[in-house]
């Protein structure tokens, strides 16, 4: 299972999955079952290969979060977690904006989801990475980095140490870290 950091991926139990057959809990659902897909590769329902258990850190993104009904409902998701906002696929843990109902969270139990091949998934929806993660990750557009950036990084005091979140966004993308000034 390859993960952009330490930090697992993953869906508390109780995340509300989209299937073939409406939404479901991701407890409740079993290998071989069909998901919602978006990636826009193949077939738009894939079966899932397996679920992955697991705890550690995570993110709670609170209802609407995200943008108008993203995601739906409260969303708790390991700080691993890729997940679809502002046009690129980014881990949950560079979200850390409690401003914005964004928050993270002591140790959960985490369920993953793994696919044949990669693709996002739908809980409540929102849009989610499924095992595997995309690799390589293609850089995103360079506008979206530098409106990303200013949105989770310039909120440090001037002359303060950057947020930890510049450092990893710079590394998952392949940029060099910017000089210091």
């Amino acid at each position: 299972m390859q993960e952009p950091s330490a930090s697992p991926a993953g869906f508390a139990p109780g995340t509300m999955m989209l299937t073939a057959g409406g939404e479901r809990p991701i407890e409740a659902l079993a290998p071989g079952e069909m998901l919602v897909t978006l990636s826009g590769r193949g077939a738009p329902l894939k079966p899932i290969r397996a679920l992955r258990r697991s705890a550690g850190p995570a993110m709670r993104l609170r209802a609407g979060s995200l943008g108008p009904m993203l995601p739906l409902r409260d969303l708790v998701i390991g700080a691993g977690q890729w997940l679809r906002c502002e046009a690129m696929l980014l881990p949950a843990l560079l979200l850390d904006q409690a401003g914005r109902g964004i928050a993270a969270e002591p140790a959960a139990a985490l369920i993953a989801i793994e696919l044949e091949t990669s693709d996002i998934v739908v809980g409540e929806g929102t849009p989610l990475a499924a095992l595997p993660l995309p690799r390589p990750l293609a850089p995103p557009e360079p506008g979206l980095v530098a409106a990303l950036r200013a949105t989770l990084v310039r909120r440090a005091a001037p002359g303060a140490a950057p947020h930890p979140a510049a450092a990893e966004l710079d590394r998952l993308i392949g940029m060099p870290e910017p000089p210091n000034g």
